[in-house]
């Protein structure tokens, strides 16, 4: 449970969503729904269950992600509220429990105009902007631009918040691919995030259209390891159904 599996979450995060095409202004808009999905995982040679629920709340939406392994556990979430076209972060929070323990944590305050960020135990603040978005609503805000597409982009990019960095995540098309996981067949779009060392990092993304582009697999290889994450089951129920 090493930050390769971490790298690779950061691919993994959908959410359930419907179009909505009757606004005042002609614009799609999204409405989210909540669901439950379970995700195979294989790093280092150790498999592990991932569970992953979207959830509506009080005060907007809850994305978790729960999975563990021998001495091992991780847990994720990230709280937003959501407008139909862009999602506004509330609060993330990441922890690594086993032999190695990490904790990162995002707060978002518009009212006081900052952005805090905890990373290897260092806070850092950064100013507020609404685009701006932690490292699992991003993967959110993927699948809202891919469900406003009319096709998908060569290229979708993201500013994530990352300790006392924000940095730009861009990813390019590679490609449309017909693929088999736990879950079933899927046609899928599939993506590949630009790095910088691209010599010894590669992360790809597959998505499913007729799931309203949840992900049905991740591949995220570095330094000769690789982490491979592929939908098992899930309760989404898509705009078609």
């Amino acid at each position: 449970m090493k930050p390769l599996l971490a790298a690779a979450l950061l691919l993994a995060s959908p959410l359930a969503a419907a179009l909505d095409t009757n606004t005042a202004d002609s614009e799609p808009l999204i409405t989210l729904v909540p669901y439950v999905a379970e995700y195979d995982t294989t790093a280092m040679g150790l498999s592990m269950v991932l569970h992953r629920s979207l959830e509506s709340t009080d005060n907007g939406w809850l994305l978790r992600n729960k999975g563990s392994v021998l001495i091992a556990s991780l847990s994720e979430q990230a709280r937003f509220s959501f407008d139909g076209n862009r999602i506004l972060g509330q609060h993330f929070e990441y922890r690594l429990k086993g032999l190695v323990n990490r904790r990162r944590e995002v707060q978002f305050d518009p009212a006081l105009g900052v952005i805090k960020s905890l990373r290897k135990k260092q806070w850092s603040e950064h100013p507020w902007q609404p685009h701006i978005l932690d490292r699992l609503s991003q993967q959110e805000q993927l699948r809202i631009d891919l469900l406003r597409a009319n096709n998908p982009p060569k290229t979708l990019s993201f500013d994530v918040v990352d300790g006392d960095r924000v940095k730009t995540r861009t990813l390019v098309l590679v490609g449309t691919e017909e693929i088999a996981v736990p879950a079933g067949h899927f046609t899928t779009v599939h993506y590949q995030q630009v790095h910088e060392n691209s010599d010894d990092r590669a992360s790809d993304i597959w998505l499913a259209p007729a799931l309203d582009y949840l992900m049905v697999r991740t591949l995220h290889v570095e330094d000769g390891s690789e982490v491979s994450i592929e939908l098992r089951s899930t309760t989404l129920q898509t705009h078609s159904d």
